[in-house]
């Protein structure tokens, strides 16, 4: 913990190094502990959407007709989430992933987001998602 913690930074500004600074929070790009700090952290999001589907709240979609169903995928430092085209999922999506961030200290970047609705899925459904 003390490689984090006792770190210092300094930016070249125009040329110039500034002084040293002690960041606030984060982890400094490249540190060889991000990925299984995201391993970790995806951990407990994925635990949150078991539970979710456990308990029949959260409705898994299948890939195929015939296919296993999926309600996510995590790798890297990206993660996909599935679930039914429907408002009340829509909804636990968000209070799942609300409540993942209020947890994790995490934050979604909206501008980095997307929805991404199957070709059957109705148009007023989608507007009311979105």
């Amino acid at each position: 913990m003390s490689a984090i913690s006792s770190s210092s930074m300094q930016i070249l500004w125009n040329g110039v190094p500034t002084q040293k600074f002690k960041p606030k929070r984060g982890i400094r790009q490249g540190c060889l502990l991000s990925p299984y700090l995201f391993v970790l952290c995806m951990e407990w999001l994925g635990h949150f959407i078991r539970t979710e589907i456990e308990t029949k709240n959260w409705a898994p979609i299948r890939l195929s007709r015939i296919g296993p169903s999926g309600s996510y995928l995590f790798f890297a430092n990206d993660l996909v989430i599935f679930c039914k085209a429907q408002l009340d999922q829509a909804r636990l999506l968000d209070n799942t992933l609300t409540q993942f961030c209020e947890i994790s200290g995490h934050k979604i970047s909206v501008r980095k987001s997307n929805i991404f609705f199957s070709k059957n899925t109705e148009a007023d459904v989608r507007n009311q998602i979105n």
